[in-house]
């Protein structure tokens, strides 16, 4: 093969790696899923990266109606990242108290899912994205809105 044609495929290749990430809905976020060579790679690496579990970490948002619960993945690079890193939470009703939270939050978080073909890599053979569906809210501690 000549060089011309090696490169063309090696190009190929590459756009294969970065993924596409689009936004499907308004609610939807990302999780950091460690690096992502392809697509072939991308199901499982984002299955796991949108597998969230509780960190124990809540906030009341609006008195009386919601409250947002932060989650943790386990990602390909063997890491753990939380939603949004720390700056936001996911939607989880009204939470009244800790003990309330312990049923609330791993359900909400229960209902993340991979975006399937929803991927994109940010840092070339460090870190990749992956698109999760679920409606996260900034995380303001200590700042509930009326």
């Amino acid at each position: 093969m000549s060089k011309k044609i090696l490169s063309i495929i090696a190009l190929a290749g590459a756009a294969l790696a970065f993924g596409s990430l689009q936004q499907a809905a308004a609610q939807d976020f990302k999780m950091k899923a460690g690096p992502i060579w392809n697509n072939n790679e991308a199901p499982a690496k984002c299955a796991a990266a949108c597998t969230l579990t509780w960190n124990d970490q809540w906030v009341t948002k609006v008195e009386n109606k919601m409250s947002i619960c932060s989650g943790k993945n386990k990602a390909a690079d063997g890491k753990e990242y939380t939603i949004m890193d720390g700056t936001g939470g996911l939607e989880a009703g009204p939470i009244w108290n800790n003990e309330d939270a312990k049923t609330k939050c791993p359900s909400a978080l229960k209902t993340v899912k991979w975006i399937p073909g929803n991927w994109v890599t940010t840092e070339w053979g460090k870190m990749s994205v992956c698109g999760c569906t679920g409606t996260v809210v900034p995380w303001k501690p200590n700042n509930i809105d009326k």
